[in-house]
Formats: structure tokens, sequence, C-alpha cells
């Protein structure tokens, strides 16, 4: 997640790229996903009088609910990092109560709830963007047992014993540690 300055660099940048969109459609819905480009809508309409853009903010986490590492708070000049990460976060929430072209998407209920005790969200202000799988689709893309060994040997995969796949940072707090020590 970085320092302050990567994320004010990040959300800056974000919004120089939505102004060049602006320009090109007639309509623009962007995506802004996570604490580095939560300040993305607020540089766009500070800087921009501009109609035609809508930005939506999708926080996979915040710092209220995700374990801050001691990486990120020994790179943070100063013992505020969870407070100036939260006030960075809740910057765009309070800006979506208040601004129709900015909203605040929410992956499932423990987020929405989150976001609205802890943030203040509003209600009328949030997006359900669920994660989900197009089963027909993935019913289309079906391998064999016998193809995948084929490209796991292929790659160098060994097949003779269990494989863990993970999505996601390997983050000690996440517990992989445990998964991996009772899957052997």
């Amino acid at each position: 997640y970085g320092t302050s300055n990567y994320w004010r660099f990040a959300s800056i940048s974000g919004a120089t790229f939505i102004y060049d969109l602006s320009r090109q459609y007639d309509q623009v819905i962007a995506i802004t996903v996570d604490t580095p480009f939560a300040q993305v809508a607020n540089f766009f309409f500070n800087q921009y009088e501009i109609r035609n853009v809508k930005i939506i903010w999708l926080p996979q986490s915040t710092v209220r609910i995700h374990k801050v590492g001691i990486s990120a708070l020994a790179s943070h000049k100063g013992n505020n990092y969870e407070e100036e990460r939260y006030q960075w976060e809740k910057g765009v929430v309070e800006l979506s109560n208040t601004n129709n072209q900015v909203f605040i998407a929410y992956a499932g209920d423990f987020m929405k709830k989150h976001l609205i005790k802890e943030y203040g969200a509003k209600p009328t202000r949030l997006l359900s963007i669920r994660n989900s799988l197009y089963l027909k689709r993935l019913k289309s893309n079906i391998i064999s047992q016998n193809n995948i060994k084929k490209i796991l040997d292929k790659m160098g995969v060994p097949t003779t014993r269990p494989i863990l796949f993970s999505f996601g940072r390997a983050e000690s707090y996440k517990g992989l540690d445990f998964v991996l020590a009772n899957s052997l």
C-alpha cells in the first residue's frame, strides 16, 4: 500500500487519466480500487468541472479491518499511519455523500455494513459489485485431468503431491502457514 505520498501520486495519476478519457468519450465510468486510489474522485472534481464522468471507489479492505503490517508502519513517518489512512479512505466516502458523480462500491454485505458504520457512507451512495464467476462459461472450458497434468508437467510443477493455490498476498496475518501445516 505504500505511504501517503504514493497514494497521492497514484490518485493524481488516476484523476489525470480519467480526465484524458473524458475528452475522448461521451460517458466515462471509472472504478478505482483500494486505498492508493481512494482520492482519485477528490483530485478529479477539485480540478475539473466535468459532467460526463462518474467515479466509483471499490475498497477490497480498509485500514479498520485490514491488519497493518509492521513494514507499513515502519515506512511511514510518525505513528499516525492508521489515522492518516483512515482519513484518506474516509475522504472519498464523504465526497460520495454529497457529489452525485461519486459512488462507493462493495463486494459483499460485510463491507457494505462496515462502510456505513465505520465510514459514514450513505446507503443510497453504495453500489454492489459482486465478485463472481459465470458458470456457463466455466463449463465450456473444462480441461481433463490428463491435460491439467500435462500442463503442470510442462511448467515443472510436481503432480505427485497435493497442490495448494492461493490468490492474494501471502501476508503472515492471513494464516497461510497454518493452511500449509495442516495440508501436508
